[in-house]
């Protein structure tokens, strides 16, 4: 529980998506807080047309929370979060997706966890939740299922999906998000895993729950494979950050047996299912994210239709 006067920014990133920002306002303004905790929700808008500002102004006359708008014309997430982080203010930052619905007591046990352990960041779990029609190779195979963890399990590393951060943290170490990567994914996992090891303190807060709609075109293989392809890269990028080259030839190496292994799982899993054949192309598609970033190709990857 809140025991002193405690002020954060929740921050939403959001890109052409009116509607998914209205439903997502809408349950920021209601969350259940204590009266020793303040906050001010900030939308970032990182469309140049300004999709998000009649959205959020309709919001920001009528709420009893303060609702704030700003833009970041160039379009890179990272460069938006950024901006999040610059134009926030008080004791913590919290980011959640623009097509997320957060808990009623979100916000509340992310603070309560924060306070209680003195973490730098609790991260909280992201359920997906799937349309009607979902066909049931795409549930069986757990393609949008993130890791979960007991309450209040130390952790290292996590996303940018649903997290509270604590402010000072975030400027005593200069951390910011790394534009270069925000094409490709993978900018929020960069972001905690250089606060990491820069000695930050992180915590699961598995009753802070946010639930995230799936759209219907995220189960074409293109986009999964995609994914993959980008997850693979990031954790690469992470990986070898301050490697030698004699250290990078061994980790390429082993990442080549690995793809040998995950191309023969591949062509084994096909005829037991489309899930498992899926799952055993994303391997694929990740060990070949990670070698791709041993050369020219990193992050140059093609959009999703």
């Amino acid at each position: 529980m809140v025991t002193r006067d405690v002020h954060v920014n929740v921050c939403v990133v959001t890109c052409r998506q009116p509607e998914e920002l209205a439903v997502l306002l809408r349950s920021l303004v209601r969350q259940r807080v204590m009266p020793a905790l303040s906050y001010t929700v900030i939308v970032v808008d990182n469309d140049v047309q300004g999709s998000a500002r009649e959205v959020t102004a309709a919001f920001a006359v009528h709420s009893e929370i303060p609702v704030r708008y700003c833009m970041e014309p160039e379009h890179n997430i990272s460069m938006a979060r950024n901006r999040a982080l610059e134009k926030s203010e008080g004791d913590y930052v919290a980011f959640i997706d623009a097509q997320a619905i957060p808990q009623p007591d979100w916000l509340q046990n992310l603070v309560d966890m924060a306070q209680a352990f003195e973490a730098d960041a609790v991260f909280g779990p992201v359920i997906p939740k799937f349309p009607e029609g979902t066909p049931p190779w795409i549930i069986q195979g757990g393609f949008f299922e993130r890791p979960r963890y007991l309450n209040a399990v130390r952790v290292h590393e996590g996303c940018a999906a649903n997290v509270l951060v604590r402010r000072a943290c975030a400027q005593r170490f200069g951390t910011q998000f790394n534009p270069v990567l925000a094409n490709g994914g993978g900018d929020g996992s960069d972001f905690f895993h250089r606060m990491y090891r820069s000695g930050a303190r992180y915590l699961w807060c598995d009753t802070a729950r946010v639930h995230e709609s799936i759209t219907a075109n995220k189960f074409k293989l293109r986009y999964l494979a995609q994914h993959a392809f980008r997850t693979g890269q990031a954790h690469a990028c992470m990986t070898l950050a301050g490697y030698s080259v004699l250290k990078k030839m061994s980790w390429g190496i082993g990442r080549i047996s690995a793809l040998a292994a995950a191309l023969l799982g591949a062509a084994v899993s096909w005829p037991m299912g489309r899930s498992f054949g899926v799952w055993s192309l994303q391997h694929v598609c990740s060990s070949l994210g990670q070698l791709s970033v041993l050369t020219d190709q990193r992050f140059k990857v093609l959009p999703s239709k």
